[in-house]
């Protein structure tokens, strides 16, 4: 990956570390290498990504702008949603209003949207597994909800160890929903776990909790259309993309004979989904629900404010998370 080192000055070493330090970047990103040599040209090309031998542009282009994402950008929280972008409509999605049927919040002002433009479909579905947990609580208690939603950039920065942070900044690697979702909690929070079989738990939770954290949804070709906003009956038989998406389940309805799930998802033209159950089934994902009340986010957990989140500054391919870790503490 270091092609050209015997070419890069010495005489660039001072500036590189300055560079580095007023980014604040932490220092076991940049000392990784054992000769000094080489740390400074692989930190000369991602200061200066168009610098780094052709065919190696694309990783330092994509890591530079995760790494300003997290270090100089952040969030993006705004209340004005781009106008190309997927919306919840009666017209698109209608009938979740009919007695016996359920939705959450996506038709009314607590309606939260995020935009995913890297690796971090788990930490998205967190964040709004957490946001509607807490507006369910405060529904509840009659209070006002307000749009303090996950800064997913700022819990990067501050709560990733080392090699979480090396993995999403230099390989773009994503995740696990659950063990996020129990560090953005609060302490002694309790998830609940209902089986993809069980339908007449699936309602029962999400009646009685609230929307639920889809992990380890299996994504099938006919998935990646994002113009194609409703998927029924068993999946085409087309490969697999690799690994797991996050989304989280926001409403039901029983129609036509078909027990369909409305899902919020992260892609711009891709914000909603419906599924039915033998769908849902083939694709394999686990569900979790929040059982413990929450009213706020937790102290010391970074948010911003806002009805439209985005995490990243440009646009690459979307992720997926990594495969789940069931073992936990807070499961019950």
């Amino acid at each position: 990956m270091l092609e050209g080192a015997s070419g890069f000055e010495n005489s660039k070493v001072p500036e590189c570390i300055r560079w580095l330090q007023q980014k604040r970047i932490p220092e076991h990103l940049y000392a990784s290498y054992s000769a000094p040599q080489s740390r400074v040209i692989f930190w000369g090309y991602m200061i200066n990504p168009e610098s780094a031998p052709e065919h190696e542009r694309e990783f330092f282009r994509e890591a530079r702008t995760r790494l300003d994402v997290i270090f100089t950008n952040g969030d993006t929280a705004t209340n004005e949603k781009p106008l190309n972008a997927h919306l919840f409509t009666e017209e698109e999605f209608p009938n979740y209003e009919k007695e016996g049927n359920i939705l959450h919040f996506v038709n009314t002002a607590a309606c939260v949207q995020r935009y995913q433009k890297s690796k971090l479909c788990y930490l998205h579905a967190d964040a709004m597994v957490q946001y509607y947990a807490i507006a369910s609580y405060r529904k509840k208690n009659h209070i006002p909800i307000s749009h303090n939603v996950l800064d997913i950039a700022s819990f990067i920065k501050e709560k990733f160890d080392n090699g979480s942070l090396e993995r999403h900044i230099f390989q773009n690697e994503g995740g696990r929903s659950v063990k996020e979702l129990q560090r953005i909690l609060h302490p002694k929070s309790k998830l609940k776990r209902v089986d993809i079989t069980d339908l007449s738990g699936i309602i029962y939770c999400l009646r009685t909790y609230g929307p639920a954290l889809v992990s380890n949804f299996i994504v099938h070709n006919d998935f990646l259309n994002e113009q194609q906003h409703k998927h029924y009956g068993p999946v085409p038989i087309y490969d697999e993309v690799p690994r797991g998406h996050a989304m989280v389940m926001v409403g039901y309805k029983f129609e036509e004979g078909r027990h369909i799930f409305l899902l919020q998802n992260w892609w711009l033209h891709k914000q909603f989904v419906e599924v039915d159950s033998e769908y849902l089934a083939d694709c394999d994902p686990v569900l979790h629900w929040v059982i413990t009340e929450q009213p706020s986010i937790p102290d010391k957990i970074p948010f911003k404010i806002g009805s439209w989140m985005e995490t990243e500054a440009a646009e690459f391919l979307d992720g997926y998370e990594l495969e789940e870790d069931y073992e936990s503490d807070f499961e019950q």
